[in-house]
């Protein structure tokens, strides 16, 4: 669901300011007469001190006695053309303050504040226009006008007038339409200008997306290494996790960099990416690969585990198994892999079908080491069908079935697991079953 901060940048921008100056040189009795008579700034006013400063003066009605007041004479200016009474009035539908939470009631407000606002800054700029012919300026009704303008507009017009407004999210929206071609003809020229125009003004996931159209050769001027780089560098100094990944990536894997792709893994594990955090534990664990690394290596694993990654979970789970780094711990081992396997990862649900047959870190239990093995086959593990071919052959777990071992043996021989190609073998040759 879109929340309203979203809408208000899609659709408005800086199109309204809640800052109301001037309203303590008014008296509240002549702001309440002019929001009465129909003024949407006084009741604009009104509503700054009645709700936001609060009823700290004897004065002052209390909030439960003007917020349905107020609520009526914004709707009132809304109709008369008042963008700023319009856009109010969507965020109280936005957030559910005075009226019941309606999102389709905010964004039908915030359009017609958005069209509200572009058919004034035409109007001020034909009024204003040295070409016009004096005294022929004819007045339009804001509702007629406004209805007219609704009709014309669609989403790609509203992120236009967004980015026109200097909103960084609806340059880079448009961005992406013309990226992936969506409500746009497809062009990476017109993609790529308004991503940049969005990185200028802040928006990091614009620079991480002209860093990748960089990467991928979709833009021609430029070094596109140099200039992904670059893009990059950026969306990850302001905060994009993403980028910061991949800049560690490019200093792994083409710079050959380690300490370099070890500082961007851990600015990117530290703004919240799992991968980030997994990569780290990764390295200390099999590229250093020393005793002392293996404590770096749960940390980080751990961290990349409770962020959701299933591999560092599973490969968690392998390091408290093995003992490496001094950490043995079945238990947690078992923990570990379950975690993992629940999450959908096949090797994890392998390992742990294979702890049940062993009896390691848990009382040992065919019917469970079946469970485990069946879902890691399924997923495509061919050590999992392997394993659980034998089980048929041993009867362990479940009924002795020489025909379901076969079939289990052949798929995981087929996927390249070279001991079911051997105990297939084996059957064959035993003439436990036909070929």
């Amino acid at each position: 669901m879109f929340t309203k901060g979203f809408w208000k940048w899609v659709l408005v921008g800086g199109l309204v300011s809640s800052t109301f100056l001037g309203a303590k040189a008014q008296s509240i009795k002549e702001l309440e007469k002019d929001c009465q008579s129909g003024n949407p700034n006084a009741c604009a006013k009104l509503r700054y001190i009645y709700v936001e400063v609060g009823d700290t003066q004897k004065n002052r009605p209390k909030r439960a006695d003007t917020e349905t007041q107020y609520i009526k004479e914004l709707e009132k200016a809304c109709r008369k053309g008042d963008a700023k009474s319009c856009m109010e009035l969507g965020d109280m539908y936005a957030e559910g303050k005075g009226v019941p939470q309606d999102y389709t009631k905010a964004i039908t407000l915030y359009r017609k504040a958005c069209a509200i606002g572009s058919i004034k800054n035409r109007q001020k700029v034909r009024r204003k226009s040295k070409e016009a012919p004096k005294y022929t300026y004819k007045y339009q009704s804001p509702a007629v006008d406004t209805k007219r303008q609704l009709e014309r507009m669609n989403t790609k017009e509203l992120y236009e007038k967004a980015c026109e407004m200097g909103d960084n999210m609806g340059c880079y929206k448009l961005g992406e339409m013309y990226y992936h071609g969506r409500e746009a003809q497809q062009n990476y020229e017109k993609a790529s200008e308004y991503y940049q125009k969005a990185c200028r003004m802040g928006n990091s996931i614009a620079c991480y997306r002209i860093g990748e159209m960089y990467y991928y050769g979709q833009v021609q001027n430029g070094d596109p290494h140099a200039m992904s780089k670059f893009f990059y560098q950026r969306a990850c100094l302001m905060g994009n996790d993403v980028a910061c990944y991949k800049l560690g990536d490019i200093n792994y894997y083409s710079i050959q960099n380690l300490q370099k792709s070890m500082e961007y893994y851990q600015k990117a594990c530290d703004f919240g990416n799992a991968r980030g955090c997994y990569r780290v534990g990764m390295v200390q664990a099999e590229v250093i690969n020393r005793e002392s690394s293996y404590i770096k290596a749960i940390e980080f694993y751990q961290r990349a585990c409770d962020l959701g990654n299933a591999n560092a979970c599973n490969y968690l789970g392998a390091i408290y198994l093995e003992g490496k780094g001094s950490q043995r711990n079945f238990s947690k081992a078992v923990d570990l892999f379950q975690k993992a396997c629940s999450m959908g990862n096949s090797l994890a649900c392998t390992n742990l079908g294979h702890l049940y047959i062993e009896g390691r870190g848990a009382q040992r239990n065919y019917p469970r080491a079946v469970e485990f093995l069946s879902r890691a086959c399924y997923a495509g593990n061919a050590s999992a069908c392997g394993y659980l071919g034998m089980m048929y052959v041993n009867g362990n777990g479940v009924a002795r079935d020489y025909s379901k071992a076969t079939s289990l043996l052949e798929k995981a021989c087929n996927m390249g697991n070279a001991l079911a190609c051997t105990d297939l073998g084996s059957i064959y040759s035993m003439g436990l079953v036909e070929k």
